[in-house]
């Protein structure tokens, strides 16, 4: 078997022509379709990224708001129940506070009360006292009410230390007799000290009683400074007290 060069290398031109023929009108223009194929494919991912990002974006933001939206709801009813809470014990103490009030004035009323009945009470005591004493006043002997109210004077001076006096004015509600004066001056001169001169007045208002006037006091002990004194603490929630003055 020979070789003929000949054809061979007309074979050989053309493949050749044929590689160039293909390289210039087919390979070029398919690399072309597929440059542009990849081109737009990449073109196509890129804005489907794109459009991703902005659904993720979009999905973000709608997630940030539900967030936000629920944090405003919760801070809302927070806030609604602290309002709710603060009216609450604002009335309950405003309650609370008129309640005492009201407490407090039917205390007051009550005590104010109490205190009008005991002063009312102790009004008609020492009403009833008084006239009570007028009675016994009335039927009590004169003398023996006199040396009574004498004794007691005497006693009551004897425990005072007293200046010696140029006169000693003597004060009844009725006038004195000469022995009734006489012995009066004899119960009363020792506890009295030194006096110069007695004498003796009447005063009526008095009721019954002595009171003895010296020239710096007076000492006595009359029916009307008792149903004074007893009128006295009826205004009062203090007793009255039955001495010599």
């Amino acid at each position: 078997m020979s070789i003929e060069w000949s054809t061979l290398g007309l074979q050989a031109i053309n493949v050749l022509v044929l590689l160039w023929l293909l390289q210039r009108f087919l390979y070029r223009p398919v690399l072309a379709v597929l440059e542009r194929r990849r081109a737009a494919i990449d073109q196509q991912m890129a804005e489907a990224a794109a459009v991703q990002q902005k659904a993720d974006a979009a999905r973000q933001a709608v997630e940030d708001e539900r967030i936000a939206l629920a944090t405003q709801r919760e801070q809302l009813l927070a806030k609604a129940q602290a309002e709710a809470e603060t009216t609450r014990a604002a009335r309950l103490h405003d309650v609370e506070a008129q309640s005492e009030r009201l407490i407090e004035a039917g205390r007051h009323q009550l005590e104010q009360e109490r205190r009008d009945a005991s002063a009312q009470l102790r009004r008609d005591a020492a009403q009833l006292a008084a006239d009570f004493a007028q009675r016994v006043l009335a039927r009590t002997p004169k003398g023996a009410l006199l040396r009574a109210y004498v004794d007691e004077i005497a006693d009551h001076a004897a425990q005072m230390t007293l200046t010696p006096s140029d006169e000693a004015r003597v004060v009844t509600a009725e006038a004195l007799s000469d022995p009734e004066s006489a012995a009066l001056v004899e119960r009363l001169g020792p506890a009295l000290g030194h006096v110069g001169q007695w004498r003796f007045d009447v005063d009526p208002s008095l009721l019954a009683g002595v009171e003895i006037h010296l020239a710096d006091t007076v000492i006595g002990h009359t029916l009307a400074q008792d149903l004074a004194r007893l009128q006295a603490a009826a205004a009062t929630d203090e007793p009255p007290h039955d001495h010599a003055v």
